[in-house]
């Protein structure tokens, strides 16, 4: 399991968790022990889409080129960054269209084979399917103060 911490906007408060290697840490403000979470791999915000494909994703989607089932998972929050990780944007691919270049770059690369690919890709809002962004509503700004180094909201 994985976590990619996306860089705060200007609205946003700071937060109290703290990075730290493959942990994520919770400071006590003075409230009890602090919590501390570890993971395979914790992505600060200075992470490229590129950086997290390469360490999470990639070599279990080349696997599909063997015959292998494979899924990806993203998980989180309302406006964690979900979406912006798995579709990107026209400068910066996302894992989506990352594990489609790989996939078929590689079937390119084996003459003599044939393939059969079959695809999906769905995203869930709040237990129902995502509407178009034109549909979407605007989020609304917190108050807030600048973004910490290092903190995460």
């Amino acid at each position: 399991m994985s976590v990619r911490v996306r860089p705060l906007g200007p609205e946003e408060r700071c937060g109290a968790w703290k990075l730290d290697g493959k942990s994520i840490q919770e400071p006590t403000n003075g409230r009890g022990r602090e919590r501390s979470y570890t993971f395979d791999n914790v992505f600060d915000q200075a992470s490229t889409t590129s950086a997290v494909y390469e360490h999470t994703t990639k070599e279990l989607v080349l696997k599909v080129v063997d015959g292998f089932n494979c899924t990806v998972f993203a998980y989180g929050q309302t406006s964690s960054g979900k979406t912006h990780t798995m579709r990107g944007t026209q400068e910066e691919p996302g894992v989506i269209t990352l594990a489609v270049q790989d996939i078929f770059g590689t079937i390119a690369s084996q003459s003599g084979r044939q393939f059969c690919l079959r695809v999906s890709y769905m995203e869930v809002r709040r237990r129902r399917h995502a509407p178009s962004r034109s549909q979407r509503a605007p989020r609304a700004a917190a108050s807030g103060c600048a973004p910490c180094d290092g903190a995460v909201c």
